[in-house]
């Protein structure tokens, strides 16, 4: 987690910048996403199943300054960003895709306010367009601690299995009380078949 949060630094990603995560339940998704929060970022989780013109929507929409994103969905992010043209790869083995900007210095995790946003989640829209609804770090804390005092997942021995989307709020949200109890999140590695009708849209 912190050294791909010091390869995002290293491209010019910081504090305040949002970093969209884009790929199927893994533990690598699980890592894109703490590294983002890990600098001070503010994640954005994508979903997998949008085609390029949306995730470009998203991006644009969000003030998305990199993409980490899994390698089997590299080429309809690289059609994305294509369409923003200031996008460029900055590692084709890593799947990362930034703007240009100097580089800067990890954070320490005592630099983060309670109150900044960590999580700009994208969530559909009246008008057909998806919206955005940012979420600080004592949302994320205090629905964790909600869920823990309601299921309660209270020691190490607790374990989740991620078989909700983690671009997802209920995906995000079952993560969150392993974190703070220190128990396991297993990502089951799944690869969704795309429908040909959707790719078409």
């Amino acid at each position: 987690m912190t050294r791909l949060a010091n390869a995002l630094s290293a491209r010019g990603i910081g504090h305040g910048d949002r970093v969209a995560v884009l790929g199927y339940n893994s533990i690598e998704l699980v890592e894109s996403w703490l590294a983002a929060l890990r600098l001070g970022a503010i994640a954005v989780p994508v979903n997998f199943r949008m085609v390029a013109d949306e995730i470009a929507y998203v991006l644009a929409d969000s003030g998305a300054a990199a993409v980490l994103a899994d390698i089997a969905l590299a080429p309809t992010v690289e059609e994305a960003c294509a369409k923003l043209r200031r996008w460029t790869p900055s590692s084709r083995s890593a799947a990362i895709w930034t703007t240009s900007s100097p580089p800067r210095t990890v954070l320490s995790p005592r630099s983060q306010s309670r109150r900044g946003a960590r999580v700009h989640h994208v969530h559909v829209g009246h008008d057909g367009l998806s919206q955005g609804a940012v979420l600080t770090h004592r949302n994320l804390y205090l629905h964790a601690f909600s869920s823990i005092a309601t299921l309660g997942n209270r020691d190490d021995d607790d374990c989740w299995m991620a078989v909700a989307p983690l671009f997802h709020t209920a995906g995000v949200s079952g993560m969150l009380p392993m974190f703070l109890n220190g128990g396991a999140v297993i990502p089951p590695s799944v690869r969704p078949r795309r429908d040909r009708r959707h790719d078409r849209r």
